[in-house]
């Protein structure tokens, strides 16, 4: 039997790559880099406006390979003298577009704050894979993160409310 699967009422139309940079100070660490990377993920979304079935969803990640215990998604930089060995940056934007009789506007704003990045790193991982190949640093992967609201029931109602 073959299942029959529905569209989601937002879909992605487009994706527009703003800036893909990639410093690499030490390429012989760089080439065989097997340790922590460190994050920090900004999220921008464009004017919500009702009736208006476009909206824009914009990833900014800054990446660098200083060793940590633990990958944190939002780490703010200090001015640290260690340089490191690799470091990089992705700017995109995610274009979709809203069938509002099937997705409620007042749900929109929680959508492209937490499902949005979500839909959006893939695309993010795949940009940052292939320039880090290019620049010469093997297996770069991003970690895979929790989404929120993914928990029970009840937590995931808090964050994504039905739409019905």
């Amino acid at each position: 039997m073959q299942t029959k699967f529905q569209h989601h009422p937002i879909q992605l139309i487009d994706i527009t790559v703003l800036k893909l940079n990639m410093t690499v100070s030490d390429p012989h660490v760089a080439r065989d880099y097997e340790g922590e990377i460190t994050l920090k993920l900004d999220i921008g979304r464009s004017e919500l406006v009702q009736d208006d079935p476009n909206v824009s969803v914009g990833l900014r990640i800054l990446f660098d390979s200083n060793s940590s215990s633990e990958t944190e998604m939002v780490i703010e930089q200090d001015g640290d003298s260690n340089q490191p060995a690799f470091s990089g940056e992705v700017e995109l934007v995610g274009h979709f577009t809203v069938d509002y009789s099937k997705f409620k506007f007042e749900h929109l704003a929680s959508w492209a704050k937490i499902n949005a990045p979500f839909l959006l790193l893939p695309f993010v991982r795949e940009q940052v894979y292939g320039l880090a190949i290019r620049a010469g640093i093997k297996g770069l992967v991003f970690p895979l993160f929790v989404q929120p609201g993914s928990g029970s029931k009840a937590e995931s109602l808090a964050v994504a409310p039905d739409n019905s």
